[in-house]
């Protein structure tokens, strides 16, 4: 384990504290909540997702509901979204639930994997958000996080990110991980406001 990993999950707790984002489907426990926000975030910024997540929990406030719909009117409803196929996804995934797990949505990995258009970040995502289950979560932004603070390849990210995750706490962590990565370590790193750059390899390689 890096000397430096406490100080990274110390300093992201404290910076999740004083800057954390207010979106509504954090404020749920439901899983199907949960669950609908996580497709709602596939490759789609959170405040693109925020101007129609309410509206369609709304109308759709449960499994059933959902299982009902119609892809391609949701589709067009909910066209600031897009990505047709998306859609079709949580249509068929709600049916799915209802069909093989009785309208309960699985808890085990494997399980949830089986779901149309279900990866593992988005299982991951809704174990962790969902469930509090001590998993790391991987996506885009995770990866430049961690391949510049510690310069590593890609391909070595995942072990790091399992050996990161606090116990007990993964929730607020991968929270605080996701957003400093969006808002800080985005592609234009804002290295200025890092209060982990002293320690930082990317940082401290442009400075020579």
């Amino acid at each position: 384990m890096y000397s430096s990993n406490q100080q990274v999950v110390s300093f992201l707790f404290h910076w999740f504290e004083e800057n954390v984002r207010d979106f509504p489907w954090r404020m749920s426990d439901d899983p199907y909540v949960i669950l609908v926000a996580e497709f709602l975030l596939q490759k789609t910024p959170a405040d693109r997702v925020k101007a129609i997540f309410n509206k369609l929990i709304s109308k759709y406030p449960d499994i059933t509901s959902l299982a009902k719909a119609d892809p391609s009117e949701l589709s067009k409803e909910f066209a600031e979204l897009g990505l047709t196929k998306r859609f079709k996804w949580i249509v068929d995934s709600m049916n799915f639930i209802l069909s093989k797990h009785n309208g309960k949505i699985p808890t085990d990995k494997k399980k949830l994997l089986e779901l149309p258009g279900v990866g593992e970040y988005t299982a991951s995502a809704f174990l962790s958000f969902g469930h509090n289950v001590d998993i790391e979560i991987v996506d885009a932004n995770v990866i430049r996080f961690y391949t510049r603070f510690f310069n590593i390849p890609k391909i070595e990210v995942n072990e790091l990110a399992r050996e990161m995750v606090p116990k007990r706490n993964s929730k607020n962590f991968n929270f605080a991980l996701l957003d400093f990565a969006s808002l800080v370590c985005k592609k234009k790193p804002v290295c200025s406001e890092c209060g982990l750059s002293t320690n930082c390899s990317y940082f401290n390689s442009n400075l020579n």
